[in-house]
């Protein structure tokens, strides 16, 4: 749209092709891009149409994107092959400094499912969820083995994890009201990650966590919560926390990759003391 003839207090912005899993917002008025989900990193760079219209004249142009990952949290060679991590139910990036094509994972335990706990990220670069490990008695830390093969070779890696003190127990309530499926683990009264997979067109609906009890040691604390990243889950906006119940809603993840939430519980009287629940987003799924 050319200055000159353009009436410039009625332009409207709008992207027309390029933007794949919809991961891009435009502001029809302005024209500012922002991310709407969540980014594929393979698939770089973005080009997108953009189309700015005055509702008689129009115009479009291509935009380039760059997209990066986000540095991970831990690099594993053959000669650095062990991972440590503490007790809390966390997501993990992990990059492989030898890259392995056409390469699988298998976890020697079963708190890191293959199928959906572990989402490879590239040929050299891949994300796990790790459960809470909690409990009265035993060692004070475990391992768990993950075992890369692809034509580059094999890679034995061992994931540490040290026992926390801090543990959320649910009412079992929530069976019913998640629906299913999810994975129990800790002690066995401590839901500390579970994963959540429902047709597309149900994940509008709310979601109650009820009956929370946040200990430290012996001692309940009462909390507040916290959500990341924003595009995977919102907690109701007005009044997220009722008492010892939470409220939210998830997003759909884009394609076929899966996708995570957190919720952190923090207490109210010791903010140092931090807990996660970890929601894994399986692809949508009308079956």
């Amino acid at each position: 749209v050319q200055a000159a003839d353009a009436d410039m207090d009625n332009l409207m912005f709008s992207i027309t092709s390029g933007n794949t899993g919809d991961v891009f917002d435009i502001n029809r008025t302005t024209g500012a891009i922002t991310t709407a989900g969540a980014l594929d990193f393979e698939n770089n760079p973005y080009t997108l149409a953009v189309k700015v219209s005055d509702g008689k004249l129009s115009g479009t142009a291509n935009i380039t994107i760059n997209v990066e990952p986000p540095a991970a949290d831990f690099t594993v060679s053959s000669t650095n092959t062990t991972i440590n991590i503490d007790g809390s139910a966390n997501v993990y990036t992990v990059d492989v400094e030898t890259t392995l094509t056409n390469w699988t994972i298998t976890s020697s335990d079963g708190l890191i499912i293959p199928k959906s706990e572990i989402q490879k990220m590239g040929d050299s670069r891949f994300q796990m969820a790790v459960a809470a490990y909690y409990s009265g008695g035993g060692s004070s830390s475990r391992p768990i083995e993950l075992t890369l093969s692809g034509t580059g070779g094999n890679l034995v890696i061992t994931v540490n994890q040290t026992k926390s003190t801090m543990r959320v127990r649910v009412d079992s309530s929530v069976v019913d009201l998640l629906g299913g499926p999810f994975v129990v683990l800790s002690d066995g009264t401590s839901v500390t990650l579970f994963y959540f997979a429902r047709p597309s067109a149900t994940y509008s609906d709310e979601v109650a966590i009820t009956g929370i009890n946040y200990t430290v040691g012996d001692t309940s604390h009462d909390f507040t919560v916290s959500v990341s990243p924003s595009e995977s889950i919102r907690l109701r906006n007005m009044n997220p926390q009722v008492g010892n119940d939470i409220f939210f809603h998830l997003t759909p993840p884009s394609g076929s990759a899966s996708d995570y939430a957190i919720i952190t519980l923090t207490s109210t009287t010791d903010t140092s003391k931090k807990t996660n629940l970890v929601i894994l987003l399986n692809p949508p799924s009308d079956s």
